[in-house]
């Protein structure tokens, strides 16, 4: 998705503009995390170190490993303030998570305390969306989906100081 959103978006004029100010806030939840949170040192290291750490451009110089620092490029250049929260395999028996969705699994306590404090995070970290430096009402915030979510679906969104100042 975001290779293919990096190929739509144009400039026709000043470089310096900062795209990531009109993108929201990364949140990357992995569920069914089981990896020790460690460095390569072995020091215990937080959700967004990890995070960060899988950002990190990786050596090499084949197709695979260049469209994958690509990836990784664009996400850090579309996504200034990025984070990553961890979830535990909510089930351990295999049938409880094939009906998860039906709410007769037995989830694991540990993962509803895990999925009670992301939800506690995300309700005080979010922010009202703001073009400009000005908040929108859910009225605007709309119009200015529609307005890049159409541009989109034509095929690019074009980006000039002009745009911008009505944004």
């Amino acid at each position: 998705m975001v290779t293919e959103l990096s190929k739509r978006i144009k400039f026709t004029d000043d470089s310096s503009f900062d795209l990531a100010s009109y993108f929201p806030t990364l949140l990357w939840m992995i569920r069914d995390f089981h990896l020790e949170l460690v460095d390569e040192y072995g020091m215990q290291i937080t959700h967004d170190e990890y995070l960060e750490s899988a950002l990190k451009e990786q050596a090499g110089f084949s197709k695979d490993v260049m469209e994958r620092n690509k990836i990784r490029t664009l996400l850090k250049a579309f996504f200034k303030e990025r984070h990553c929260y961890a979830l535990i395999r909510p089930a351990h028996a295999e049938s409880d998570l094939q009906n998860l969705a039906s709410g007769k699994a037995k989830v694991r306590e540990q993962f509803d305390r895990q999925i009670a404090e992301a939800r506690r995070l995300i309700l005080e970290s979010i922010k009202p969306k703001s073009v400009n430096g000005v908040p929108l009402t859910g009225k605007t915030f709309i119009g200015f989906v529609e307005k890049i979510v159409s541009c989109l679906n034509d095929g690019a969104v074009t980006f000039s100081s002009r745009i911008r100042s009505q944004l």
